[in-house]
């Protein structure tokens, strides 16, 4: 790297930032004077299953959206591209970048300790797997988790049996029975 490129880019940060822009993500939050917790219900629909999944987050008085966790169940074999229709699989509770696009989404305005409820399920569901299945005959799979915290936090789900419907059609199930 040349000395005139070097010092150029050492010097950008002082030309290019007016000497004001110190606010960060967390200065938001600390000084925001409401936070409205939420709860919200993704679905894509970019594969041949799709995929639902949920968040749980934060929204602050200047309407800044504040993702606290991104949650999605998938195969512990997702990585090897087997998909368990028959018999169950170890499932995992983790995010993948592309789930945040979504073709469905719905979310739910909350209170603290009603978005610790949906945390729970979480945090049971890493430590007892309820093993995957991706018709959830035997075990669950994505849908199942976005049923599980929705009933957790009082949401009306259908009645019918998760893996038997696509996760955009779930979600938006959901979404309609919650208006």
């Amino acid at each position: 790297m040349s000395l005139t490129r070097r010092l150029f880019l050492s010097a950008a940060p002082l030309v290019l930032l007016p000497t004001g822009a110190k606010a960060d993500l967390y200065d938001d939050y600390i000084n925001s004077s409401s936070r409205q917790p939420f709860v919200s219900f993704f679905a894509r629909d970019d594969t041949l299953t799709g995929h639902a999944f949920v968040s749980v987050g934060t929204e602050l008085d200047n309407g800044l959206t504040v993702y606290e966790g991104i949650y999605g169940y998938y195969p512990a074999s997702m990585e090897k591209k087997i998909m368990k229709f028959r018999g169950t699989d170890r499932g995992m509770i983790t995010f993948k970048e592309n789930d945040y696009p979504s073709a469905i989404r719905y979310r739910k305005n909350v209170d603290d300790s009603t978005k610790a409820k949906a945390l729970a399920v979480f945090d049971k569901w890493k430590s007892e797997d309820p093993k995957y299945n991706v018709l959830a005959m035997g075990g669950k799979n994505c849908n199942s988790l976005a049923k599980e915290v929705a009933q957790a936090i009082g949401i009306k789900v259908p009645s019918d049996n998760p893996g038997a419907t696509f996760p955009a059609n779930y979600i938006r199930l959901i979404k309609e029975a919650n208006p």
